[in-house]
Parts: C-alpha cells; structure tokens; sequence
C-alpha cells in the first residue's frame, strides 16, 4: 500500500512549487504598501474624500464571475491535456504488446526503445524544453534527433521504417 504524505494547512499555505506567488507576490506588496500609504495619509496628514462602496460591489461582483469563467476554461484544459496524454500512454502500451505478438524474435527490442524516445521526446516539446536528453536515452548510439524539425515526429518515423523492414509476410487470400 503507498502512503503518501498530506500536507498540513500551513505547509499549503507557505507552499511556492508550483505555484504563481513568487510572480504575483512583489505586484501584492506594491498595492499593500500603496493602500497603507493612502490609509496614513488618510488618517495623519490630510483627510481624503470618502466614497460609497456600491460601484466597488458590482466591480467584485463582475469580477467574479469573469474569474471564475477563466477558472473553469483553465481547468477544463488541463483535464482535456491529461485525458490526451493519458491515452497516448495506453496506445503506446497497446503499441508495446502488439510489437511483441507479431514481431520477429530479435527484432522487438529497437521499435520498444523508440516508442519510449518518441513519448520522452514529445513530452519535452510539449513542456517546451528544448532540451531532448531523456528521449535520446533510449536511441541506438549515433542516432540524433536533436536537428531534426520535430524530434518526436522524427522518432515515429524511425520506427515506421524498422517496423516496415520487418513486417511479417501477409497471409494469402482464401477463396
């Protein structure tokens, strides 16, 4: 059984991996400083005029809504990019299986190792990495894909190729 580890409330709360407060955090200490300057001259220096808090509702209000539509748009991406890649993984399992059942013997190992370069690989482009090591793990030595306009399309191809060259003989027709 895996028992993984739950955060506490703090832990969350202090939390900066993976999250945008290291970018938004000097914008929030930039509006406080603003605001508890505004409140200091309110208070001690000169007394500002007030307003009514109405036009600020309905500006919370639409604002609201606005974020809570870009929320749901957002979330509705990434489940959709979770879904695809999920089932990329269990085509290239279902692609696994098949190239074991009809491949000759001694030639299984190489169209294995480029459908894992091609899901390596494609993970590194769509991350937007730019760098490929983790895919070029798992080419035969020589092989470089890194010049190659499309790297993960260039890993598809190999295989197409050396799947092609060691097809099995289609069985004849029966009549």
């Amino acid at each position: 059984m895996i028992v993984r580890h739950k955060p506490g409330f703090l832990e969350l709360l202090i939390a900066t991996h993976g999250s945008v407060l290291p970018r938004i955090l000097p914008r929030i200490a930039t509006l406080t400083l603003l605001a508890a300057l505004l409140v200091w001259v309110d208070v001690g220096v000169l007394e500002l005029p007030h307003t009514n808090a109405a036009p600020f509702a309905v500006f919370g209000v639409a604002l609201s809504l606005f974020l809570g539509f870009r929320n749901n748009a957002a979330y509705d991406r990434w489940w959709e990019g979770r879904r695809l890649w999920g089932q990329l993984v269990a085509d290239m399992r279902a692609l696994g299986r098949e190239v074991v059942m009809f491949q000759p013997e001694g030639h299984q190992r190489r169209p294995l190792r480029l459908a894992l370069a091609f899901i390596h690989l494609h993970r590194a482009n769509l991350r937007r990495l730019g760098h490929y090591e983790d895919g070029h793990a798992w080419l035969d030595a020589g092989e470089d894909l890194r010049k190659a306009a499309h790297p993960p399309c260039a890993a598809l191809d190999l295989m197409a190729r050396d799947l092609a060259q060691h097809a099995p003989m289609a069985l004849p027709k029966r009549r």
